[in-house]
């Protein structure tokens, strides 16, 4: 690393992405990936991100579950309510797009942990 703490890139070239950091591998991925869609570069498409209507509609089905579930949820305690939603929060940082097979497990046990919480 360099005394900003910014990695080199070229430390790590010839290597497969398994042989990296993973955090790094991916940021690299997108940043070239964003980078061939010309996210960066004047134009139509600057600024523009590739994945916003994925995210979109997962935020409005996310939005969507919390307001049905709200109801059970307000009438928890305070302290078994933080836990619901941590746990929510939590399963919700490991079930992103980039990995179904993550996201498939991650919905089966947050369903589990919301359920041992709500009912």
């Amino acid at each position: 690393m360099s005394p900003a703490g910014i990695v080199n890139w070229r430390q790590y070239a010839g290597k497969t992405w398994l042989e990296i950091p993973w955090y790094f591998a991916e940021t690299y991925f997108y940043r070239r990936l964003l980078n061939e869609v010309r996210y960066f570069q004047p134009g139509e498409w600057q600024g523009v991100n590739p994945f916003q209507k994925q995210k979109q509609i997962q935020m409005d089905a996310d939005v969507q579950r919390l307001a049905s579930d709200w109801e059970k949820l307000s009438a928890l305690e305070p302290e078994t309510r933080f836990e619901a939603l941590l746990h929510s929060s939590l399963w919700g940082n490991r079930a992103d797009l980039s990995n179904v097979t993550v996201w498939v497990k991650a919905r089966g046990e947050l369903a589990t942990a919301t359920e041992r919480h709500l009912f």
